[in-house]
């Protein structure tokens, strides 16, 4: 099923618009007289706000009446909701390893250490965004719209958010030491927004 939407996915050009975005992101906010540190921390956002717009493309990419049909063919709604945000989540950590490893390479005090710094500080990045995308898309939400007001409302609080705020201020200061943290603290965090989507997605009567 997986490789079924990510042929949906190419097969069409939604996946332009928040290419070109990170085209145009990694163009103008790589720099090499930056710290590893420093662009760790610009692509963080950035890195989010992707991960969310692609998994609400690939939760919005058919009409209600083939997705009720491949709904039935992954085994109930719900499942074909895990099955969609994985197939986000799939193409999404192929982007996050090449970024990390450009991050990783380039800029001041680049060094093996730094890089397996950067690449789970970027992946917590991704799977924040793949968990709030996932809760603003269908069948989760019906209107589109609320991914455009809702994608950068998230993004304001996570950077706001006590954990969150501290790691990004002490990396673009220079220091990569909580990077790690932030990737098993954005796995718990789409585990209970996994689980709140079910709740919700049940409370319809879809399963």
């Amino acid at each position: 099923m997986i490789r079924f939407h990510l042929v949906l996915l190419t097969s069409g050009t939604r996946w332009v618009a928040p290419a070109a975005f990170g085209a145009i992101f990694l163009a103008l906010g790589l720099s090499p007289q930056a710290t590893v540190a420093e662009n760790s921390a610009f692509f963080f956002p950035v890195v989010y706000i992707i991960s969310l717009w692609v998994t609400v493309i690939v939760g919005n990419i058919d009409d209600d009446a083939h997705r009720e049909m491949v709904a039935a063919s992954a085994g109930g709604v719900g499942k074909l909701h895990t099955i969609r945000a994985a197939t986000a989540a799939s193409v999404l950590f192929g982007f996050v390893v090449v970024l990390s490893v450009m991050v990783g390479l380039v800029g001041q005090g680049k060094s093996l250490t730094s890089l397996l710094a950067v690449l789970p500080l970027l992946s917590g990045g991704m799977l924040l965004g793949v968990g709030a995308g996932n809760m603003m898309c269908r069948p989760v939400v019906d209107e589109i719209g609320v991914a455009a007001v809702g994608g950068p409302l998230s993004l304001s609080a996570l950077m706001l958010a006590p954990p969150i705020h501290w790691v990004l201020w002490e990396t673009n200061a220079g220091s990569l030491r909580g990077a790690a943290a932030v990737f098993p603290a954005a796995i718990a965090a789409v585990v209970v927004l996994a689980g709140l989507s079910r709740v919700l997605l049940r409370r319809r009567g879809l399963t």
